[in-house]
């Protein structure tokens, strides 16, 4: 899971860019935003943040919100769906 975190507001948003073919703009992300909402905003607005399996990473996808997650797991279950 790549998270990435806004450098104004320091909340943390998932990246979907690397979990879908999307055709957009180098310059902006596809991201699940704290509400649960799907939008594509600007790259230079955020810092990447490490979510692996690290202890720092597990505290980061701690922050994420229910709204989020169950999104998240929505894009994905799409994608499995349509492989």
């Amino acid at each position: 899971m790549k998270l990435y975190k806004n450098v104004a507001s320091g909340r943390l948003f998932i990246g979907i860019n690397e979990d879908i073919e999307d055709i957009g703009e180098d310059d902006s992300l596809l991201l699940i935003t704290p509400e649960g909402k799907i939008k594509r905003l600007e790259e230079h607005l955020f810092e990447s943040v490490d979510g692996s399996d690290s202890s720092e990473g597990a505290r980061f996808v701690a922050q994420l919100t229910d709204a989020q997650r169950a999104k998240h797991q929505e894009v994905l279950g799409s994608l499995l769906r349509t492989e």
